[in-house]
């Protein structure tokens, strides 16, 4: 399969490259505009995506998430959350599945770049009173 370069060491199947000229053409721009476009485009659906993810979790999962971001251990935040390891652990799993991440250090690139704002979130989470838990977090 042919491939055409488009800008920085991008390459793309020579069947997108033509896609993107056609549709260049038409709307008058360059390929590398259309390209900017397509790509910002997809950046912005997946962050919405992440974003989704982050509300899909229960209050506890995201104080358990929160508590990630910040470095601490499971006994760190068992000790938080006033609960068992072996419960931290099944908020963990939970909260990597449900983002699709396996490590630590993912799941914290993916909240970062997804726009999660983990300080207001931290705040908003750990200052509830648990009657207040199915508040919406963010």
């Amino acid at each position: 399969m042919r491939q055409g370069k488009l800008r920085r060491k991008v390459f793309l199947d020579a069947d997108v490259v033509n896609s993107l000229q056609v549709i260049a053409e038409f709307e008058e721009q360059t390929v590398s505009q259309v390209a900017d476009r397509l790509l910002e485009a997809a950046i912005q659906e997946r962050q919405d995506v992440e974003l989704e993810s982050w509300h899909a979790l229960t209050f506890r999962e995201q104080q358990t998430a929160c508590l990630i971001c910040l470095g601490d251990t499971n006994r760190d935040i068992g000790r938080e959350l006033f609960i068992s390891r072996e419960t931290v652990k099944t908020h963990v799993e939970k909260v990597f599945n449900k983002f699709g991440v396996n490590s630590r250090e993912d799941l914290v690139k993916m909240l970062v770049k997804s726009g999660v704002d983990l300080a207001q979130a931290r705040q908003r989470l750990f200052a509830e009173k648990p009657a207040d838990r199915k508040a919406e977090v963010l």
